[in-house]
């Protein structure tokens, strides 16, 4: 255990010192609240642990998902992907009482995930070796809200593969990509542009006049349409 306090340096000496420190250290703690940006000192003290790969690395290790850990989970939903949609969709878990594990690879969100009492592990998510040690066979289902289309189209493939019968729901980039995913065999797709224009739509229904019921309903019978329209074999037609 090492500890740099108040050290002044007339020379460039203390910078080969800390990153030698940083680097013979599992844990480094580091006091922001005199952190001055314009102070060349500090800004060069954050490089140093940016580029301290070995820290995230054991951050990572220290919460990665532990099959042994999970041997009685059932029943439960797996979020592939920990970002602004799988945060929401968590929440909305928690609310309604329905147990889930979730998996991101970054390894600052998944710390302050557990931090806060979350199931949540660092994981790639792309790999069937990963999402299996989350016990898909006994999963209620598998929601992927993950950036990269490309990574989502390969899960849906590999996860319908390994569990045939797993409803599978997908954030889908465009109404391509959700075509794409539902080949695949994924369960239910929800379009991201599709849904921000019907939102869209709602708010300005309202906003010339429509009631919040009336506004609704017309939105829904929209969003049915769209998403028929997604299966060529449902001839969906207005």
């Amino acid at each position: 255990r090492y500890r740099v306090n108040k050290c002044y340096c007339h020379d460039s000496t203390w910078k080969p010192a800390l990153a030698a420190l940083v680097q013979r250290s599992d844990v480094v703690l580091m006091d922001l609240r005199s952190f001055k940006s314009h102070n060349d000192g500090c800004r060069h003290e954050l490089g140093v642990l940016a580029r301290a790969t070995h820290l995230a690395a054991r951050a990572a290790a220290a919460n990665a998902l532990d099959p042994d850990e999970l041997h009685d989970v059932e029943g439960h939903v797996v979020i592939a992907g920990f970002g602004r949609v799988g945060v929401t969709l968590a929440r909305v878990m928690d609310v309604e009482q329905i147990a889930y594990i979730a998996l991101d690879l970054d390894v600052e969100e998944v710390a302050r995930a557990r931090a806060r009492g979350l199931p949540v592990h660092y994981g790639d998510a792309s790999r069937l070796e990963i999402l299996r040690r989350t016990h898909l066979e006994r999963a209620r289902a598998l929601v992927i809200t993950m950036d990269s289309a490309k990574a989502a189209e390969h899960i849906v493939r590999a996860v319908r593969d390994f569990a045939p019968n797993l409803p599978i729901y997908v954030r889908a980039r465009d109404s391509k990509h959700a075509r794409r995913l539902l080949a695949h065999g994924a369960s239910e797709v929800v379009p991201e542009t599709v849904e921000a224009s019907l939102q869209l739509a709602a708010r300005v229904l309202v906003g010339t006049g429509m009631s919040e019921d009336a506004a609704e309903l017309r939105i829904q019978i929209e969003r049915d349409f769209e998403l028929r329209s997604l299966r060529p074999e449902s001839g969906a037609h207005r």
